[in-house]
C-alpha cells in the first residue's frame, strides 16, 4: 500500500475500532461491577469510580469468599479518629479478612470508608470481606440491615441473616419461609413456599425482631410493589399472578443485565405461545441445588444435568416450573408484565464474556451462536 493518505485512514481506522472495543469493554465492566455490588458512592469521582470498578471486576470472587475463622469468635475495637487502612490492616493480621486491598477498594467504591465508627464490634466467625465490611458501620446497633439480593432463593437469604445481627436463627427463618401460614402468602395466592414472594432490596429492622417479622415485612413490600399495574399487566398477558412470578424469577436468573429482561420475556411468551418448552437451565439449577463447592447456582451444567429428572427441569417438563425458582427484583416482575415484543424463541449468551445474549428466530441460528 503506497498510497500515504490509505495509510492514513487505515490506520485511523484501527484506532477507532480499538477505541471503540476499550469502551465497550470499560462499559461491559462497569455493569458487571454495579450488578455485582451495587451503584458506587455518588460522592467518589469519575476516576475513582473507573479505577475502582477495574480493581473490583478481577477481585469480587476474593470479595464474596465466605471464611470460617479457626479461632473463637473475637471482639473487635476500632478507636476514635483510627484510619480505615489501618482498620483493613488488623483486621487482615488477625485473618478476618482475605485480601486487604480489595476490602479497602470494596469500602471505598461504596463510600463505606467514610462512615466506619468507632467502638466495639463481635465479628462473627462465618463471613465474607464484603459483609463485614458492611457491619462495621454500626459498632452498638440497634437494627440490623438486611440486604436481599435479586435472584436469591431463600437459602441464600437464610444464610446471608447470621451476619445481620438479627436474634433470631436463620433456620428458623427458611424453615418459615418454606412453610409458611395463610396469612403470609401476599393476594391469597395458594402457595406451599415463599420462594418468589420475598422482595428484593436493603431492609432496616429491629435485632430483636422474630423470624415471622422479617418475613411480613418482604412479604409487605412484595404485595405493595405489584399492588398496582404490574400485577394487573401480567394477568392481562394471559396467566395468573403466581405465573408471572414464575416467569419473573426465571428472567432474573437469565438476565445479567436488567435492559435485557424484557427481551428473554419476549422469548419466553412466545414459547409459551407455541407450547414450547422453556429448556430454562437456571430450572434445572434450582432443581440440583447445592453443589459439593457451595454454589447454589451450578454453572456449567453438563449433558447428564439436563437430564435431572425434576418437575423444575424445563428441558424435560413442559410448562412452567412448580414455583419460582427465586425472589426476583422489580426489574424482573415488570418485565414480566410488559415484554417486548419480538420474533425469538431462542437466546444465548454472547461468547465475549459480557453478560449480554444473542436472540434468534430460528434453532439453526440459536446453533450458530454457540462458543467453539
Amino acid at each position: 500500500m503506497n498510497n500515504p493518505l490509505a495509510k492514513i485512514l487505515l490506520t485511523f481506522s484501527i484506532i477507532c475500532l480499538l477505541m471503540a472495543g476499550v469502551l465497550l469493554s470499560v462499559y461491559f465492566m462497569f455493569q458487571n461491577v454495579e450488578k455485582t455490588f451495587g451503584p458506587a458512592d455518588d460522592f467518589i469521582s469519575d476516576q475513582q469510580r473507573i479505577l475502582l470498578s477495574f480493581r473490583l471486576f478481577f477481585e469480587k470472587e476474593s470479595l464474596f469468599e465466605e471464611r470460617t475463622l479457626t479461632t473463637e469468635v473475637g471482639v473487635f475495637n476500632i478507636g476514635y479518629g483510627e484510619s480505615v487502612a489501618s482498620v483493613a490492616d488488623r483486621l487482615a493480621q488477625l485473618g478476618f479478612i482475605g485480601n486487604e486491598q480489595a476490602f479497602l477498594h470494596y469500602m471505598q467504591y461504596k463510600g463505606l470508608d467514610k462512615s466506619v465508627q468507632a467502638g466495639e464490634y463481635k465479628i462473627p466467625q462465618t463471613l465474607s470481606d464484603v459483609q463485614l465490611a458492611n457491619f462495621l458501620q454500626d459498632a452498638t446497633p440497634t437494627d440490623a440491615i438486611i440486604n436481599v439480593l435479586a435472584g436469591w432463593r431463600i437459602e441464600e437469604i437464610a444464610a446471608s441473616l447470621p451476619n445481620t445481627g438479627v436474634e433470631f436463627e436463620a433456620l428458623e427463618f427458611a424453615l418459615l419461609a418454606k412453610n409458611p401460614q395463610d396469612y403470609q402468602i401476599p393476594f391469597g395466592i395458594e402457595a406451599n413456599s415463599l420462594e418468589g414472594f420475598l422482595l428484593p432490596g436493603r431492609y432496616r429492622i429491629a435485632r430483636d425482631s422474630s423470624a415471622n417479622d422479617l418475613i411480613v415485612l418482604l412479604t409487605a413490600e412484595f404485595e405493595k410493589a405489584l399492588s398496582g399495574d404490574i400485577k394487573k399487566q401480567i394477568e392481562q398477558n394471559g396467566i395468573s399472578l403466581y405465573e408471572g412470578m414464575i416467569l419473573a424469577s426465571m428472567i432474573e436468573r437469565e438476565a445479567i443485565n436488567d435492559e435485557e429482561m424484557p427481551m428473554i420475556a419476549s422469548v419466553f411468551y412466545n414459547r409459551i405461545e407455541q407450547g414450547m418448552k422453556f429448556e430454562s437451565d437456571p430450572t434445572i439449577q434450582y432443581a440440583i441445588g447445592k453443589t459439593d463447592a457451595g454454589n447454589w447456582w451450578k454453572n456449567p451444567l453438563s449433558a447428564a444435568d439436563l437430564q435431572f429428572v425434576s418437575l423444575y427441569n424445563t428441558y424435560l417438563e413442559e410448562g412452567l416450573p412448580p414455583t419460582p425458582i427465586c425472589n426476583p427484583s422489580l426489574a424482573a416482575l415488570k418485565a414480566a408484565a410488559n415484554p417486548a415484543e419480538s420474533p425469538y424463541y431462542y437466546f444465548m449468551a454472547k461468547c465475549d464474556g459480557s453478560g449480554w445474549h444473542n436472540f434468534s428466530e430460528t434453532f439453526d441460528q440459536h446453533v450458530q451462536n454457540l462458543c467453539n
